[in-house]
């Protein structure tokens, strides 16, 4: 399932999200919000995922808001 502004993959059990919005330092918009909500969703219903992991596509881009 791809996402405008998140990225998902799932590896040991263990579902990794991504936030990808680097050319605004991962700020909270509307397309944000709507892919986090539905990538969770989705990782909810992966059997497969034990562990959900949010993480920044870039380290020094940390969303602060």
């Amino acid at each position: 399932m791809e996402f405008e502004t998140v990225i998902y993959e799932s590896r040991k059990k263990i579902g990794y999200i991504t936030l990808n919005r680097p050319e605004k330092h991962n700020a909270l918009n509307y397309q944000l919000i709507d892919d986090i909500d539905a990538v969770f969703d989705h990782a909810e219903a992966d059997n497969k995922v034990n562990v959900i992991v949010l993480k920044n596509k870039n380290f020094y881009n940390l969303n602060k808001g």
